[in-house]
């Protein structure tokens, strides 16, 4: 057909795979910010308990507020995907957050 020649579907097909993308990257982007939201409780946590001690508390603190390295940084990037692709998949995931 007439509109295959100028490339419509080539359009369409693009359209759709940048849709796709955009959706994977809005999914574990999401997941990125619930482990961050998790971290931040975790600490609110820790340092409720250390309150009685302000000089373990602003260790503490400090400590939590470190950079990740980068070896921490892809770690946590491959467990948000295995845990997506998991999710899809309909799976139990594999991966249990540690309850303290």
């Amino acid at each position: 057909m007439l509109w295959e020649k100028f490339g419509v579907d080539n359009a369409r097909q693009q359209s759709k795979t940048v849709d796709w993308m955009f959706s994977k990257i809005l999914g574990e982007s999401t997941l990125m910010l619930a482990g961050c939201a998790g971290a931040i409780a975790i600490q609110a946590q820790l340092l409720s308990k250390a309150k009685d001690k302000p000089e373990c508390a602003a260790a503490e603190a400090a400590r939590q507020f470190e950079m990740p390295s980068d070896a921490e940084i892809a770690a946590m990037a491959n467990a948000a995907l295995s845990f997506e692709r998991t999710r899809q998949r309909g799976e139990r995931p594999a991966l249990v957050p540690a309850c303290d």
